[in-house]
């Protein structure tokens, strides 16, 4: 999963010439936001109780990653 990742990136920054990724990631899937830090993504928001899981209200994170903090 996380050469994918990096394989995105490098694409996205060095061939679309794009200036961010984002993605947005259930807070308690933290397999997930370990994956996405490790290739430079940064938590930058939140919605406080986005997501209704059985019947239990999560939190959603958004996360960045900007070309300039990347070196692909």
């Amino acid at each position: 999963a996380r050469r994918s990742l990096s394989l995105l990136q490098e694409y996205v920054f060095n061939e679309l010439k794009l200036n961010q990724l984002y993605c947005k990631i259930n807070s308690n899937n933290t397999p997930s936001i370990s994956l996405f830090t490790s290739c430079g993504f940064q938590i930058t928001g939140s919605f406080k109780s986005w997501i209704n899981n059985n019947n239990e209200w999560e939190d959603l994170n958004f996360l960045q990653c900007f070309s300039e903090s990347i070196s692909t």
